[in-house]
């Protein structure tokens, strides 16, 4: 009894850590994690303890078949099969955000090869250790997972309240109807498309020769074209609200499943992001029709009602499912432990959302499109040679194949505008949230800029504006060309000119005044 209760102990454990990945997303998520999750619903928990029953069972089975065997390799595999469960956990905190740093440090300082080599020597030296301590190993292994057994027992009842607690109805991360709005005009029509992590140099500036971006290209020679554009921060949850509010967020908390409190520039307490005037609520003050397609933030919870449509993908919720069978929402998590699961959830997000993108710029009753597409941020998910998509590029350059891949999104929406015949009337603009962060690991430079393209209503000369300037006035820009301030793309250059000077100005005043104050002295 003594022996089949051990058994259960280890069993359970091993279990746990197999799906410690979905664990960390329903129960052990942090405040950053619920905001970014989509909202989770019974069948997530009841799927997860499910699961959980059922790698309990079958390591509980090895165990017993094993001890029981009569053949020694029958009961040494059996004993060793619980340990490779520490795989996971291992993998997970390999993919953690300081662990990933660290490696991109590695690459920058020693190369891909330094790295391999590296990897192959601990491997190696990992591998003396197994062979000189196997059994220290095994029986410290058995100990962690027996002793880990209780508290994961607290994380199972902690689900099974949430099983109780939690609704039935599949909350997803897709769709959520915004406001019903009467369109009383037309009015001007823009849509703004930001491409996550987009960066200039790698995408017009220092291109490599073997990199194609027709589609980007072509826009390129029909907008105007700033070659020296920054962006507000280097985080989607700092830049986006910035530009969308028109102001510079520095600091984010997220508070709630739908709320994220931001502190912004020269401000000193922070507010809720949902509370605050921006974009879509100036146009919808003023009559117009807005919809926002977006990736990674839950647009939909913060905004509820504020847009005439919403739709939005969670990146990478190993919880996330599209049907709401309770054996579809198992299978997702149990493929969800896979080390190639994210980028397999990764082209379903891309491909998802550029459906909604189609509709939604192409929809001629809509004035205002936000369109926040998931390339080419990483993982890689494409193959430019063969132009389909993978999970299993392993190459340095994976970051031009997702490049390719973004081009080739602007050129569906593009022909899904021009087959809904508002191409030529719609003012487009796209840019990027901030630039590559692992630039370093591909060619050791760095570059703060972003794209910024801007393809004004019934213009199509190309215009070259290579002052630098923040696309933080993507807000106040887009705004006028709504109101109809300017529909040139001269104009527009005036524009930006101005709000440069003006901004000097200001610096230069900010700068002058401490002086004065000691003058005054």
């Amino acid at each position: 009894m003594k022996r089949e209760l051990k058994n259960l102990a280890l069993a359970f454990s091993s279990a746990n850590l197999c799906l410690l990945a979905v664990w960390r997303r329903l129960i052990l998520a942090t405040s950053t994690d619920k905001f970014l999750a989509r909202n989770h619903t019974s069948n997530d928990f009841l799927s997860i303890l499910l699961n959980v029953l059922l790698f309990t069972s079958l390591f509980w089975v090895v165990l017993a078949l094993g001890q029981r065997s009569k053949r020694r390799y029958v009961q040494t595999s059996s004993r060793w099969l619980p340990m490779y469960s520490f795989f996971f956990p291992v993998y997970l905190l390999s993919r953690s955000d300081p662990a990933l740093h660290l490696q991109n440090r590695l690459l920058v300082l020693v190369g891909r090869n330094g790295v391999i080599l590296a990897v192959l020597l601990a491997g190696l030296a990992l591998l003396g250790a197994f062979w000189r301590w196997h059994l220290q190993l095994r029986r410290g292994a058995e100990i962690l997972l027996f002793f880990a057994a209780p508290l994961f027992l607290i994380v199972a009842c902690t689900a099974v309240w949430h099983l109780f607690t939690t609704s039935t109805a599949v909350s997803a991360a897709g769709r959520i109807p915004g406001r019903s709005l009467k369109v009383e005009h037309t009015g001007p029509r823009v849509v703004w498309l930001v491409f996550d992590e987009m960066d200039q140099r790698l995408t017009f500036a220092q291109r490599p020769p073997n990199l194609q971006l027709p589609e980007l290209d072509h826009l390129r020679r029909e907008s105007l074209y700033g070659s020296n554009v920054h962006s507000p921060g280097r985080e989607t949850l700092l830049c986006l609200p910035s530009l969308i509010t028109g102001k510079v967020a520095t600091r984010y908390k997220p508070v709630r499943s739908n709320e994220l409190m931001l502190t912004f520039k020269d401000e000193q307490q922070p507010v809720r992001w949902s509370t605050q005037p921006n974009l879509f609520t100036a146009a919808g003050e003023a009559g117009l029709s807005t919809a926002l397609v977006g990736w990674y933030l839950p647009y939909c919870r913060v905004f509820p009602g504020m847009l005439t449509s919403c739709s939005w993908e969670a990146f990478g919720d190993p919880a996330d499912e599209r049907t709401s069978t309770l054996s579809g929402t198992m299978l997702h998590q149990l493929l969800a432990i896979l080390p190639l699961s994210s980028r397999v959830d990764h082209v379903r997000e891309y491909q998802t959302l550029l459906e909604q993108a189609k509709q939604a710029v192409s929809d001629p009753t809509l004035n205002l499109v936000l369109v926040h597409l998931p390339v080419p941020h990483g993982p890689a998910i494409y193959e430019r040679k063969t132009g389909d998509f993978t999970v299993f590029a392993n190459r340095t350059d994976w970051y031009l194949d997702n490049l390719a891949l973004a081009d080739h999104a602007l050129g569906e929406l593009r022909r899904s505008m021009e087959s809904g015949r508002v191409w030529d009337g719609t003012t487009v603009l796209l840019t990027s949230d901030h630039p590559w962060r692992r630039s370093r690991t591909y060619d050791r430079k760095a570059d703060p800029r972003v794209p910024f393209l801007l393809k004004m209503a019934g213009h199509n000369e190309s215009i070259a504006y290579d002052s630098a300037f923040n696309n933080i006035v993507t807000r106040d820009l887009l705004w006028a060309v709504l109101r109809g301030e300017f529909s040139d793309p001269n104009n527009l250059a005036v524009w930006l000119q101005e709000r440069d000077r003006v901004s000097t100005s200001k610096q230069a005043s900010v700068g002058l005044q401490p002086q004065l104050q000691r003058l005054e002295k």
